[in-house]
């Protein structure tokens, strides 16, 4: 799976590139593989809380909405 960059579409229709750093990549990952926020962080050797900070972005640029957050 490549991650060198997410085409979306914009509010005006227009498609705009978001990259995703290398964190966001790996809590992607986690996520895809079915871990938790508690486990995720654990394997990463970082806080919950830094967990749901790279989540949430990573949320906003693949244009997930709020009723699809955990």
């Amino acid at each position: 799976m490549s991650f060198a960059g997410i085409g979306l579409r914009g509010r005006n229709s227009r498609v705009r590139v978001e990259v995703l750093t290398n964190r966001e990549k790996l809590v992607f990952q986690a996520l895809r593989d079915g871990l938790t926020a508690p486990e995720t962080a654990k394997a990463l050797g970082v806080s919950i809380n830094t967990i749901k900070f790279h989540r949430k972005n990573l949320y906003s640029k693949l244009g997930v909405g709020r009723a699809w957050m955990p």
